[in-house]
């Protein structure tokens, strides 16, 4: 196996958790909105634990996986801090897709 074929390989790998975390962090931010319009239960008052708390996992998630990557090759500052807003952008982009759909469905 060659390189070039085991890097195509990495890179498509990380796209596509890149976009499981994408799609995992949508649905748990619209159920856990909607426990919160449901249910009316303590837990689910807390933004902290509504939006926060996902959406710091979700940066999380998606550096590990961009710096576990391929794409960090050469290591360099402007490399890291271009692959952490990536990573930042990419959860914000859910955030904002999930919010949309919950916010039409459930108001306020």
């Amino acid at each position: 196996m060659n390189a070039q074929s085991h890097t195509a390989r990495s890179h498509r790998l990380s796209i596509a958790l890149l976009a499981f975390v994408f799609m995992v962090y949508g649905v748990l931010g619209f159920l856990l909105y909607r426990g919160r319009w449901v249910s009316h239960s303590s837990f689910f008052e807390s933004d902290l634990i509504i939006f926060t708390v996902p959406f710091l996992s979700a940066i999380i998630a998606n550096a590990y996986i961009l710096f576990s990557s391929g794409w960090l090759r050469p290591r360099s500052a402007a490399r890291r801090v271009g692959l952490l807003l990536v990573g930042f952008i990419l959860a914000f982009l859910s955030f904002w897709a999930y919010m949309v759909c919950a916010l039409n469905t459930y108001g306020e």
